[in-house]
């Protein structure tokens, strides 16, 4: 299961509506730093990974998405509820998935649509699979 949402989670690709801001936003600049994997949601199905050894570390340096270590993406643009990351990793090369998220505090929570066409997610549950929500913290330096 772990390896299912690592997987998942490693290729988060979302598209903005509207005019996303540049990339030097101040809302880029807040979610800066390393995210351990706390948590999520798959099809309706809550996943806790608090315990898991290692921690699951999404780091965001400038725009770059980076998943232990390895690139898996760019955050291309991005606003106050939705970003656009634009995939490296293999097999998804190019890919965009719609999505959003939400910042309160130290807590990254991100809701992305993985499936067929273009369907961003409006509420931070996944109630399929192509959905998934993902909930980070910030790891504290």
């Amino acid at each position: 299961m772990q390896s299912m949402l690592m997987g998942i989670t490693l290729s988060l690709v979302v598209l903005a509506a509207g005019a996303p801001t540049t990339l030097g936003s101040k809302e880029l600049k807040r979610i800066q730093g390393k995210w351990v994997l706390e948590g999520g949601e798959r099809n309706g199905m809550k996943l806790d990974f608090k315990l898991e050894e290692p921690q699951i570390v999404l780091e965001i340096r400038e725009n770059k998405w980076i998943f232990t270590g390895q690139e898996k993406g760019k955050i291309i643009a991005m606003d106050s509820r939705i970003l656009d990351i634009k995939n490296s990793e293999e097999g998804r090369v190019g890919e965009v998935d719609e999505g959003i998220y939400k910042l309160i505090g130290d807590t990254l929570t991100i809701c992305i649509y993985q499936g067929n066409g273009r369907n961003r997610p409006t509420e931070f549950t996944s109630k399929n699979e192509d959905t998934i929500v993902a909930i980070f913290s910030r790891l504290k330096p």
